[in-house]
C-alpha cells in the first residue's frame, strides 16, 4: 500500500514538472515584459504586415527574428525590448 501511495506522488511530480517545461518552452519572446507580450503576440498572430510588426512609433517594421538580435532595427527599441 504504502509503495503505491510513493508511485502515484512520484508519477504525479513527473506530470506536473512536464507540463510546466511544456507552457516555458513555448515562449518565444524572451526579453519582452509580461506587460507587453499582448502587443507583440496580437500583431504576430493576426499576421500584422505579412509576419512583420511596426515599430511603437510607425517608423519602420521588423520581423520576428530581428526581435532581440542585438541590433536596433526601430529608433524607439521596440525590436530591442530586452535592451531597453
Amino acid at each position: 500500500m504504502h509503495s503505491i501511495f510513493i508511485t502515484s506522488i512520484s508519477l504525479f511530480f513527473i506530470i506536473i514538472n512536464r507540463s510546466v517545461a511544456v507552457s516555458f518552452s513555448s515562449n518565444d519572446l524572451i526579453g519582452v515584459a509580461p506587460q507587453d507580450e499582448v502587443y507583440y503576440k496580437e500583431l504576430w498572430s493576426s499576421g500584422g504586415g505579412g509576419g512583420s510588426v511596426k515599430c511603437r512609433d510607425g517608423s519602420k517594421s521588423f520581423t520576428k527574428a530581428q526581435l532581440n538580435d542585438d541590433f536596433c532595427d526601430c529608433f524607439d527599441g521596440t525590436d530591442e525590448p530586452g535592451r531597453i
